[in-house]
């Protein structure tokens, strides 16, 4: 008989960990209830049937029950799985900075289904090899920030709504700023912006993320993603996420 306190949630397993000798606890991303933390007891046990679910990278309908502040999983069933992004270094590293970012960037009972979803085909476009890991990143960072509330006017003139001569960002105000205002003292800001530069911003922040993925750019450009990328995470984030250390030698 299925308790009265029972549900079943679908979602993303962002990261598990070894709690005691047969316990784990992993943080799973759904679209209701958003990030939630969820214990399974005698997990790592070899014939537990919800081993295989408590996985990074692991898409399912997990049965939970409220718990405190936490869940607790009764069953699960395996939807997708995303082996590849085990069995190479690269896309390991990569995949793993994707969680820790949609983590930071989520909360607990605050809906998360574009997060899940932009994760989701994240770990495709890792696995696709199509595009560059970096340049994936980059694109997942602007559309994470976006969803997260943090998007950027890229259009018009933040200052003025002028649509040409758009050469500055002010991350601080939220967008773009045109030549003559900061020429005229009407504006400040952040970092200059190319045209290549901001036709990607514009692209990323315009298209659903179904499209998010199906454009490539040459290795200077990349770099000047990069750049603005860096200062628009460290406008809204001064966290320091874990996985920057083992990404650094791929970047």
């Amino acid at each position: 008989m299925t308790p009265q306190n029972q549900i079943t949630v679908r979602g993303i397993v962002l990261d598990s960990s070894v709690l005691r000798e047969f316990d784990k606890r992993i943080v799973l991303l759904t679209p209701n209830l958003g990030r939630i933390t969820v214990f399974a007891n005698y997990a790592r046990r070899e014939k537990n049937g919800i081993k295989a679910v408590c996985q990074k990278f692991v898409m399912g309908s997990f049965d939970v029950i409220r718990s405190g502040s936490a869940y607790k999983l009764v069953g699960a069933r395996i939807e997708e799985y995303f082996p590849g992004l085990l069995t190479d270094l690269d896309r390991l590293v990569y995949a793993s900075y994707a969680n820790e970012f949609a983590e930071y960037f989520t909360r607990e009972n605050v809906e998360a289904k574009h997060e899940l979803n932009l994760l989701f085909y994240t770990y495709h476009a890792i696995l696709e090899g199509k595009l560059p890991l970096e340049l994936i990143r980059r694109v997942y960072e602007l559309k994470m920030l976006q969803i997260a509330g943090y998007g950027l006017e890229v259009n018009e003139c933040i200052k003025c709504h002028e649509t040409e001569g758009l050469a500055f960002l002010d991350f601080s105000s939220g967008g773009v700023v045109c030549q003559d205002c900061v020429k005229k003292g009407r504006a400040n800001y952040d970092a200059k912006v190319s045209q290549e530069c901001l036709y990607i911003l514009q692209y990323v922040f315009s298209r659903n993320l179904k499209e998010l993925y199906r454009f490539n750019i040459n290795e200077e450009t990349l770099k000047q993603v990069e750049k603005i990328t860096d200062l628009y995470v460290k406008e809204h984030c001064t966290y320091h996420f874990k996985s920057l250390d083992i990404l650094k030698p791929f970047m």
